[in-house]
């Protein structure tokens, strides 16, 4: 294959999806219902942006829920016609996280959504770790 080619493909690659396949607790009914997306560079980029307070000092919860916002996509549209769907827009990360008096999902919840968006993404502890995002 050529180089052209090569290139064409690559550039018209979607991102990876996997069925988040594994419980949310106390959430049964979203069972099978949702995909984690594979983020981008820029993603993370922007997840550790929005987790890095005016002192420099990185704030997990807050790049965890940054990472889940977006990457988890509607199961149904995707299958339907391969349209992402976000489930969360970027204003919800203060939700998900639990800031600003909000409760937020909880540890439980947000350690098996963040694990899974970084599986999908190829995204390592270690890695993330180097890149300060955790």
């Amino acid at each position: 294959m050529d180089a052209k080619k090569i290139r064409e493909k690559l550039m018209n690659r979607k991102p990876k999806v996997e069925l988040l396949d594994v419980p949310i607790p106390d959430l049964p009914e979203l069972d099978g219902q949702i995909y984690a997306m594979e983020i981008s560079g820029q993603d993370i980029s922007w997840a550790k942006q929005k987790a890095t307070d005016e002192r420099g000092e990185m704030n997990e919860e807050i790049s965890n829920a940054a990472t889940i916002a977006r990457s988890l996509i509607s199961k149904e549209a995707f299958d339907r016609d391969g349209t992402i769907e976000r489930i969360f827009s970027d204003d919800d990360i203060d939700f998900i996280a639990g800031n600003k008096d909000v409760r937020g999902f909880g540890s439980s919840v947000i350690l098996t959504l963040v694990s899974r968006a970084n599986r999908v993404s190829g995204l390592s502890q270690d890695f993330l770790k180097r890149l300060g995002v955790i």
